[in-house]
């Protein structure tokens, strides 16, 4: 009787782990259809795709910050912000979803929400560069380059070769006038990550 209870819970617990599996896959291709549609233009269809991901595998924190910038093209910011604070809920250490919600922030007129947002961030992960990173983009956003330049300073001291603070550090010295500097650090930048961006299109 033990041996076939056993055996019982063992089968139940394959089937959930298959189920998962399953609906994980599936997540992934919706997610996948979604940014091909999203790319094309086809918002609604995209925040669709985006909605069945996240529903079929709700610990993902792509989809729904997916689901939350399909939604703002095609709502405005209120309904994202919800979204985007829905993902940073389940995963504080979203980068993308940061970026974007301080984004929103300072197109709405709040910046103060955007530093204290990415100031957080920072402060909870000292030894990660991306905060910083991100706390440089609020500061160089809201007219502080020198606070701009000493969050990227502090996030290339984290990480050297991070090819995303280097890349901000070179647009930030190339707009100062310091052009020697800025076609050194952005050389740098490109050893680390060739497809990285200099000047005013950063790659974040």
């Amino acid at each position: 009787m033990l041996g076939r209870t056993t055996v019982a819970v063992l089968g139940s617990a394959a089937l959930a782990a298959a189920l998962s599996g399953c609906h994980q896959l599936a997540g992934h291709r919706a997610n996948m259809r979604g940014k091909a549609l999203y790319a094309q233009g086809r918002t609604a269809a995209a925040a669709e795709e985006f909605r069945r991901a996240a529903l079929d595998d709700p610990a993902e924190a792509d989809y729904r910050h997916n689901l939350a910038a399909a939604t703002q093209r095609l709502r405005g910011p209120g309904p994202a912000e919800t979204l985007y604070k829905q993902t940073l809920a389940l995963d504080p250490d979203h980068q993308p979803t940061v970026h974007k919600l301080a984004e929103l922030y300072l197109n709405t007129g709040r910046p103060q929400l955007a530093r204290d947002l990415t100031a957080r961030w920072a402060t909870a992960r000292p030894g990660d560069p991306r905060p910083h990173v991100e706390v440089a983009y609020v500061l160089n956003r809201t007219g502080d380059p020198a606070g701009a330049e000493r969050a990227l300073r502090t996030a290339l001291a984290v990480d050297p070769n991070h090819a995303i603070a280097l890349a901000n550090l070179a647009d930030l010295q190339a707009r100062t006038g310091r052009l020697r500097q800025a076609a050194q650090t952005a050389a740098a930048a490109k050893r680390k990550d060739w497809t990285v961006k200099t000047s005013a299109d950063v790659r974040r």
